[in-house]
Order: structure tokens, then sequence, then C-alpha cells
């Protein structure tokens, strides 16, 4: 056992021999900022690791077990990414795969469980500007999914744009607002950047690298290496902070890609940015006057709303839209003098004099078509003494005016014992006579009205992938290709779990 133990730390010092003072030096800023996240507010709010990591233990590995592989197993791992962008393995990836994977396990954990809250608003985003969705990964490398982050440089947000080009670029920066700290705001500005940074370069890593440094910096060094126009060739000739920037985002990408791999799981955050919004117009307010006056946390309204630097919303003839837990809502509607008749405590009008009054940024028409949360299945809420919609909506992390449109409600009462439907992504699926939460396992292509269960197969000699797919209802090639993070071509070994899925 001894020698066993020996054997181990010599192969961690070994590996952390790897990186040198030179790298250290390069990975400060990334370092500093990963640090910086464990007094990040997430951390102020629910944090656990549920019950539906543990099917991503596929693996078997130990509790605390650090899995190592050779370069030939990481290059093929990088080679099967779905990605468009052209993801290189090399010495430089490998130090900072070792960095999220090996050093700084337990924060990778951590932003695991945040890409759940950033990820979908900058695909979403990236998707509609015709961007690539792996450079979502650079928001990690950038901020940590920070929204307070800033460098030494004074670069500030999710997208860390200096106060030049931000301004530059059309962001509003003033004494109130920062838009660099606003995650859909910022991230819109990101998209158009990198998209212009593309045009010019017609190469998405020349992109990345003069997203950090800036195309001037970019345009010298590919003048220096004589004209070259390949990130690897011009490296030299580039920052020390850039140099290291392509190789952290190659890396972010496969770690994010093969979490079970190095045996990390996710910490889930209880925390979420889809919720009720309210146009404030022609007044200034406090979110501490809202606060006081609503019964919510002050905290909690400052970190749904980041870019309010010193916590007002400032006079405007053009509606502010403030993300609200729905219990304001539900305030503005049962207290309308409050939001409608202006003081000297910088009350404000949330909604227009008219003769009906409406909740604040919500009218209820039988026209409105409420979302379906993609994934999601159809549960029922009976409800309990004290509760209100307000309540009940921020329980399911759901919008209060899709929960009154599901249940046709035109008012906020409800009564004790009243069922009420609910879409919610989460549902119970059962995995080999076990039952644990499995998240979004119905794709865009799946009915709603079909259940999915999570499986595992396990792969017997002569197995294929077109072979599997037949033996559960509803499975297709693809969705398994989806589950495991592998391609048509991976490669299956007898004895390989597999997560599959079946319709009922």
């Amino acid at each position: 056992m001894k020698k066993i133990l020996v054997g181990i730390l010599l192969s961690f010092q070994s590996l952390f021999a790897q990186w040198d003072s030179e790298f250290m030096k390069e990975s400060r800023m990334v370092v500093s900022i990963l640090d910086s996240l464990l007094s990040d507010f997430h951390f102020k709010v629910v944090q656990k690791t549920r019950e539906d990591s543990i099917h991503i233990n596929r693996y078997n590995f130990a509790e605390g077990f650090i899995p190592t592989y050779s370069p030939d197993t990481y290059r093929e791992r990088i080679k099967e990414i779905c990605s468009v962008i052209p993801l290189t393995y090399n010495e430089d990836v490998q130090r900072w795969i070792d960095l999220y994977a090996v050093r700084l396990r337990n924060t990778t954990s951590v932003l695991l469980g945040l890409q759940y809250v950033y990820f979908p608003i900058i695909e979403e985003i990236f998707d509609r500007e015709g961007l690539p969705l792996e450079l979502k990964y650079l928001a990690v490398v950038e901020s940590a999914f920070r929204m307070n982050a800033t460098s030494y440089a004074g670069a500030v947000g999710l997208w860390q744009f200096i106060l030049s080009t931000a301004k530059e670029r059309g962001m509003r920066i003033d004494s109130y607002i920062d838009e660099r700290r606003d995650p859909y705001k910022s991230t819109v500005f990101a998209a158009r950047y990198l998209k212009d940074l593309y045009n010019i370069y017609n190469d998405w890593i020349l992109a990345i690298a003069a997203y950090n440094s800036g195309p001037g910096t970019v345009n010298r060094a590919i003048r220096l290496s004589g004209g070259k126009t390949n990130f690897w060739d011009i490296k030299q000739f580039l920052p020390q902070e850039t140099r290291s920037y392509v190789p952290a985002f190659i890396a972010v990408a496969y770690v994010f890609n093969y979490p079970a791999e190095h045996n990390l799981y996710p910490v889930w955050t209880n925390f979420t940015y889809n919720r009720d919004t309210i146009h404030i117009i022609n007044k200034q307010i406090s979110l501490k006057t809202i606060a006081e006056q609503t019964g919510v946390d002050l905290q909690e309204l400052k970190d749904l709303n980041p870019e309010l630097k010193i916590g007002i919303i400032p006079y405007s003839s053009k509606p502010y839209v403030l993300r609200v837990p729905s219990k304001v809502v539900e305030f503005a509607y049962q207290n309308p003098g409050f939001f409608t008749i202006p003081d000297k405590q910088e009350i404000t009008s949330l909604v227009p004099q008219n003769k009906t009054i409406q909740p604040p940024g919500y009218i209820y028409t039988p026209s409105y078509k409420p979302t379906v949360p993609q994934g999601s299945k159809l549960k029922y809420h009976a409800v309990k003494p004290g509760e209100t919609l307000a309540i009940i909506a921020d329980l399911y992390s759901i919008s209060l005016k899709d929960l009154m449109a599901w249940n046709n409600l035109k008012s906020y009462k409800i009564y004790i014992g009243q069922t009420l439907k609910i879409y919610t992504k989460d549902f119970q699926a059962v995995t080999q006579n076990k039952t644990v939460k499995v998240a979004n396992p119905v794709t865009k292509n799946q009915s709603q009205s079909k259940q999915a269960i999570i499986k595992k197969h396990v792969v017997q000699n002569g197995d294929t992938l077109w072979g599997i797919s037949q033996k559960y209802k509803g499975l297709t090639v693809e969705r398994i290709c989806e589950l495991n993070k592998i391609n048509t071509k991976h490669k299956l070994y007898v004895g390989q779990t597999l997560l599959v899925e079946e319709k009922n």
C-alpha cells in the first residue's frame, strides 16, 4: 500500500513539474478569476450535487480518483468533438487540460454546474447571430461565468470588454449602468465582435486570438512571422496571455465534453436568470426601495440585474427591463398605487394609467401562447396553505405569466387544494432499477407528450450503434451519440457502458 501511495505522489510531482514558471505566468489571470469564483454570489445560494450526477459516473471511478490518459487518447477525443472550429492537441493544450481537470478540479465542477445557467443564454444568441456554438467555451476562459470579473487591464464582465472597446461598439456604460455586466446584452456584443473579427481573418482561431489581444496585435504577429496565417505559426510573436488563450479555449472545450472521463461532476446552483420582468419608464427607483416594499431579497435583485452598478434604475423615457422574482409582479398587481403614484421616495410608475390595472410587463389576453420548456414534463401541484402564485412560480423556476396561462387564470386568486399544471424540465426516470433525476432528456424532435427513460446499455460482442438503437423504442443512432458525446465513428468495446433512451 505504501509503495502504491509513493508511486501516486511521484506521478503527481511529475505532473505538476509540467507547470513551469512560464506557464504559471501565462495562467495567472485565469487562475485568479477561477479562485475568485469561490466568493461569487452563486455560492450564496443553495449548492448541491444532484442525484442525476450519479449516472455520469459511467466508469465507476472511486471518489477522489484522478484519471490520466495517453497523449493519443486526448488527441483522439479532441478530434471527436463536434466543432467547426479546428481544435488542435499539443503540449500547450495538455497543460491547460491538467489545470482544469487536475489542479483546479473543485472549481471546474462548479463551472460544469454553472454552464446550465449561462450556456442556454449564450447558445441562443450565438445561434441567432450565426456563430459556431462552441465559441461559448470562451466565456469560461474569459470570466468563469462571473458578471463582476475584472482583469488587471480593466476588462469587465462575462466577456471581458475593456472600456474603450465596449463604448466603441455601442455598449452603455455610465454612472448607473454597465452593460458589460449583463449576460444577455454583453453576449450580443461579444457575438457581433467575434463575427467582425472572423470577417477580417476568415479563421476562427485567429478571431479568438484577436478577441483577446485585438486585431492590431494579431496583424503585427502575422507580419513578424513573414505573412503566416496559422495561429500556431505566429504564436511566438503574440503576447504571453494571448499565447495561452487559444490552448485554454481548446482545453475547456475538451473538459466540458469529457467530464466523466476525468471523474468530474457538476455542482448545481439554485439560480436562474429565467424570471419575470417589469418595465420601468419615466421614473427613477432603487432596488432597495423595491426590495423593502415587496419583501424580496435585495441581493437577489442585484444578482438578477448585475448591470446596475449602484442599484438604482435611472430616469429614462425608454422602458428599462428589470428581471424580478415573481413576487414583485404579484405585489405590483395587488398594490397598484405603489407603482403608479410617484412620491419623494424614488417611487416609479411601472404601468400606464388606464382603466384596467394589470401586472406591469404582462397583460393577460386569451391569445397569449405560453411557452413550454424543451424537454419538460407536465406535473400537477396542489396549493398548500400560505402559497401564492408567485411562490409556486419561484419554486419551479418558471414564469408567472406562463403559470397563469397554463391554468387559464385571469387573476392571482388561488385556493388551498387547487391543482395547478406545471411544466418542469426535471422528471423522474428509472435507470437500472434506481430512480435518479435526469435533466432535459427530450430533444426538439421528440414529442412532448411522450416520456423518455434513460437506461444503461452494456456493450456485448457484435454490438453496433445501429444495432443498439434497434433494441430500444424510439432510439436513434444520433441520440446515442448525443447522450454519450461520441460520433458515429466511435469504436465500441465489449463491456463499455452507454447511456440509451427509450420512449414509453
